[in-house]
């Protein structure tokens, strides 16, 4: 550190070299209120930008990270700017690799689900008779490619490798 200042301080002795005065920068962290404020900011430049309303948006970690001058994001940090958003009518979630957000009044559009249309699963589950097994294909991103008993008879059939 020492050898950058005498460096600095022998350049700007040098003829012909000027030097100009520059503020310090500042390491100011915006709050969690203020972060929500600079998301919405966004959305509200890319609406005016596209002359359009947005109802979802989707945005990485980096560019969140650039934008609430952090380096992570903590739980308690994010649930917080989630319950700032959601108080705008916004609600911002993780999605893998990037972040989403959704307009609240956009979702009373979508399909319903209901818990008691898989009520008899749900009473083995409690009864901690259900075989999870069964399910664990819908674990597998979309590709639903559904069991069946002749599935389980070839695997019986197959000799050890």
């Amino acid at each position: 550190m020492v050898f950058i200042v005498r460096f600095a301080r022998a350049i700007t002795k040098m003829p012909g070299i000027k030097t100009i005065n520059m503020a310090p920068r500042t390491r100011f962290k915006p709050d969690p209120r203020e972060c929500a404020i600079l998301f919405l900011k966004l959305i509200e430049e890319r609406e005016k930008r596209r002359d359009k309303k947005m109802t979802r948006a989707k945005i990485s970690e980096g560019s969140l990270k650039g934008l609430w001058k952090r380096g992570r994001f903590s739980d308690p940090f994010l649930a917080e700017v989630q319950d700032w958003l959601l108080s705008a009518g916004w609600a911002l979630f993780y999605a893998g690799r990037v972040y989403g957000a959704v307009k609240t009044d956009a979702v009373g559009n979508w399909p319903t689900l209901a818990s008691t249309r898989i009520g008899s699963v749900l009473d083995q589950v409690g009864l901690g008779e259900f075989k999870f097994e069964e399910l664990e294909y819908l674990l597998s991103d979309g590709d639903y490619a559904v069991a069946t008993d002749e599935d389980d008879d070839e695997r019986e059939d197959a000799e050890p490798a």
